[in-house]
């Protein structure tokens, strides 16, 4: 039995199932880093496996299925649900920026305020 701690980083590093990371302990005896090694080796790698999404997108868009559904998760929790009616084009593009968001981290830099009137004590103050 595997600790829910335990089984959570696995679960929010990889984005997988309970199971799946229950699964890779269980096979890993209990060792974290072994377990994540197994499941990136068995997702194929996290470039790989986004390539993947995207081409399965751009097929199921372009071979006329319909995208009916939008699901906005955070943290592995629904927060909100769109229903819609794309195909084609559409469907491919929000599919393609889907994948693109869930698949990227985002980073913010800041850049501290330098003033006009030469007083650069207020700059080297902000955080």
């Amino acid at each position: 039995m595997h600790d829910l701690a335990t089984v959570d980083l696995i679960r929010e590093r990889l984005d997988v199932t309970y199971q799946a990371a229950m699964d890779a302990l269980d096979e890993a005896e209990g060792d974290v880093v072994k377990a994540l090694a197994l499941l990136e080796t068995s997702s194929g790698g996290g470039l790989q496996r986004f390539e993947e999404q995207i081409k399965e997108g751009v097929k199921r868009g372009l071979s006329g299925e319909e995208l009916t559904l939008i699901r906005w998760k955070l943290l592995g929790q629904l927060v909100s649900e769109l229903p819609v009616s794309l195909d084609g084009f559409a469907a491919v593009a929000v599919g393609i920026l889907a994948d693109l968001i869930t698949s990227s981290t985002v980073e913010t830099e800041y850049a501290a305020a330098v003033s006009n009137d030469g007083d650069d004590s207020a700059a080297a103050n902000s955080h």
